[in-house]
Parts: structure tokens; C-alpha cells; sequence
């Protein structure tokens, strides 16, 4: 095949992200459960998980964030404590 009539060369290449996120799978899950449900951890398991929060929100985290009359946990920018929300905008998870 000549590559004047090749189409395949006009398909443009997806690019795959360098460090694609990585998630627990059902097992993993499951596993993490058992072990945290017999410890004070439990409660922030759950939270980290359910939530999706990152490791750096999760950490920089306060009860100044979650609002439980209206449901939901706002993350916002704390540059007096050195963290900075990877969007740099404040965004609302609900409970």
C-alpha cells in the first residue's frame, strides 16, 4: 500500500496521560474496609473514600470545611498552611 492512499495516516495518535490515576479496585476496597472498620480510622476512611478527596485535601482537611446543615464539604485554598487545591479554586463535594 502506497502512502498517498494509506488512511490510517490521517487518524491523529492519542496520547495517554504519563500518570494516570490509579484507583482501588472492588478487592483493594474491600480489603481496606475490613481492617479499618476495627479501628478509630473507620470514620476517615469512609470520608477519604467516599468523598474522592485527594491525599493533600484529605490532610489539610478541618471541621471548618464540612458543613452539615446543608450536606456538603468545601475545599478551598489554604496558603497560610502551604496547600493549594490542584484546580486553585474552591469546589463543593456533597455528603
Amino acid at each position: 500500500m502506497q502512502g498517498d492512499n494509506n488512511v490510517m495516516q490521517k487518524i491523529e495518535k492519542v496520547k495517554t496521560p504519563k500518570n494516570p490515576p490509579r484507583y482501588l479496585s472492588f478487592d483493594e476496597w474491600d480489603l481496606v474496609q475490613e481492617i479499618a472498620k476495627e479501628t478509630h480510622l473507620w470514620p476517615l476512611v469512609v470520608t477519604a473514600y467516599y468523598a474522592g478527596l485527594r491525599n493533600s485535601e484529605f490532610r489539610f482537611l478541618t471541621w471548618g470545611d464540612i458543613d452539615f446543615d446543608h450536606g456538603l464539604i468545601t475545599l478551598h485554598n489554604k496558603p497560610d498552611l502551604g496547600f493549594t487545591l490542584k484546580s486553585h479554586q474552591a469546589r463543593s463535594i456533597p455528603m
